[in-house]
């Protein structure tokens, strides 16, 4: 059975009407579940290959026991269970350890981006190899109250009037758009720092033109540019690489998990240091489409851009 989690830091935020949100701590939200016992949640993994492609690992539910989790397992065909130990750190933290001592282990860092949803990253050692992806984490509930919607997600079901302004297809189509230009798209960062921890650095509006993309800077209190590439690398994913040939560059890699949403991660190198983390991609919609908010900075803010990289004048 593949270990579906061994250990596990879930980092909760919430969301807030201005563009940059404040943490779910600061508004005193209580995210994080106290127990997972009873809890029915939706995983889906994707595996960064060698070439740097995402490979879809596919959907699977798990059930939280007191002490075990439960998941199918398609080789046995038959419920399978792991040994769990589950403590919640702070209000909106917490830590999953699956497995015994002395065997192979799989490291999983969540963010909540909404209650019972979160995106993330994972690290599995596997006899002695390394693998790595992305996965979502959706807490469905229990068997009592889970009716298979999502009502943190009213953009989920057809019938409330969802749209497709990234790819142009019909709803539900998951698919990298051929193109950025005109876009305006919503980026939620996380920086790896050097403790292992990751650090929110906010969430922004971009808008992306032909060959620059645009935000606001909270230094210069003005929207700045910045030249891009944009490369559809597969049906699903998706490059960005910022900055231009001899400078300091950052570069993005996308995989959509969702119409108009993709997770991914991002490295930067910036004066010979480089840096890394994760981040979350929304299309929001075009220039033409999408009503923008009454734009709301926060004071203090600096380093609004893609992976912390700052978006200077181009």
């Amino acid at each position: 059975m593949k270990h579906v989690l061994f250990i596990l830091s879930l980092v909760c935020i919430s969301t807030s009407s201005a563009l940059f949100s404040l943490s779910a701590q600061e508004e005193g939200l209580d995210l994080a579940p106290d127990s997972l016992f009873g809890l029915e949640v939706e995983i889906h993994e994707h595996e960064l290959m060698s070439n740097g492609a995402y490979e879809d690992l596919g959907l699977e539910e798990v059930q939280f026991g007191p002490n075990e989790v439960g998941a199918f397992d398609g080789d046995t065909q038959q419920i399978e269970y792991e040994a769990y130990i589950y403590e919640k750190t702070s209000p909106t933290t917490a830590r999953i350890i699956l497995g015994t001592a002395g065997s192979d282990t799989e490291e999983v860092e969540l963010n909540f981006v909404e209650p019972n949803y979160a995106e993330g990253i994972w690290t599995e050692v596997d006899g002695g190899e390394t693998f790595e992806g992305t996965l979502t984490f959706r807490i469905l509930g229990d068997s009592q109250d889970y009716d298979g919607t999502d009502p943190n997600n009213p953009g989920s079901d057809p019938d409330t009037g969802g749209s497709d302004p990234g790819t142009g297809g019909e709803y539900g189509v998951v698919e990298a758009p051929e193109s950025l230009s005109g876009l305006e798209v919503e980026i939620h960062e996380y920086e790896l720092m050097s403790n292992g921890a990751y650090e929110d650095l906010g969430l922004e509006e971009v808008q992306f033109g032909p060959n620059e993309v645009g935000a606001f800077d909270g230094d210069t209190q003005q929207i700045e540019y910045e030249a891009y590439i944009y490369e559809k690398t597969s049906p699903t994913t998706a490059r960005i690489i910022l900055g231009t040939a001899g400078s300091d560059t950052e570069e993005v890699e996308l995989n959509f998990v969702e119409p108009n949403y993709a997770e991914g991660i991002w490295t930067e190198v910036d004066g010979g240091e480089t840096f890394e983390g994760t981040l979350t991609f929304r299309i929001l919609g075009d220039e033409d489409g999408h009503d923008d908010e009454e734009e709301d900075h926060e004071d203090g803010e600096t380093d609004h851009a893609i992976g912390s990289h700052t978006i200077t004048a181009g």
